[in-house]
């Protein structure tokens, strides 16, 4: 009897849960012939290619024109010859024209050339007479990375081949050789097609020249200052 007089309501607890969960599992209503159809939920925007590189629009340029006024506030020159002591001089400040272009392999690797045309290269010691001048015609090899929004510091080594063009008062030919320096220095972008940079750099000559059947070692080095900017495209 007790067991009949609690059947009836157990079997409608059971009936009732039943139905629920049926009815939470039931998809939503359609809606009636001719309503609007609910707009789709937008996708999120993508982050501009630039910005997931760094460096803002200026990671989408492959190619830089730059040119930078180089000065040389100190350097040494260096001459021996067989039969003759070796003699070194410091230099007097000296300054140079550096127009220079490269092109982006990667967004962090670069090669390019460079031009330098050096005035006032003259001994401490020399206290009249014109001063040589030097022409050097140079690769860059190097690389960079963005360390803030438009700021990105960077490095290279600068090959090529020297001319140093003494006056023809000095009466001998021009030394000529091998030539080699190292930089480092920052880049700021002042716009996404243009910058501002300074870098510091250590330059070594090995020039030689021959003169009567004689072959002498005429070497310039040079501390240098670069301070300029160019344009990407």
């Amino acid at each position: 009897m007790r067991f009949r007089e609690l059947s009836g309501p157990v079997l409608l607890v059971a009936l009732s849960m039943v139905g629920g969960a049926a009815f939470a599992q039931e998809p939503p209503a359609a809606p009636p012939p001719g309503a609007a159809e609910p707009p789709a939920a937008a996708p999120a925007p993508a982050a501009p290619a630039a910005a997931m590189e760094g460096g803002g629009a200026a990671a989408g340029s492959k190619m830089r024109l730059g040119l930078n006024v180089v000065p040389m506030p100190f350097g040494t020159l260096k001459f021996s010859a067989p039969g003759f002591s070796s003699v070194s001089s410091d230099t007097k400040f000296a300054i140079g024209a550096f127009p220079f272009f490269d092109y982006l392999f990667t967004p962090n690797l670069f090669g390019g050339l460079a031009v330098q045309y050096t005035f006032n290269i003259k001994s401490k010691d020399q206290t009249s007479g014109d001063a040589s001048k030097q022409l050097d015609i140079m690769l860059r090899l190097g690389g960079g990375a963005y360390v803030a929004d438009k700021l990105q510091l960077y490095g290279y080594l600068s090959p090529g081949y020297s001319i140093i063009m003494v006056p023809s008062s000095a009466g001998t030919n021009n030394p000529k050789g091998f030539m080699l320096g190292f930089h480092a220095g920052a880049m700021y972008d002042v716009a996404p097609s243009a910058f501002l940079n300074l870098e510091l750099g250590y330059q070594m000559g090995f020039q030689s020249v021959s003169q009567s059947g004689v072959t002498a070692d005429f070497k310039s080095n040079f501390f240098q200052i670069g301070v300029g900017g160019g344009i990407r495209f």
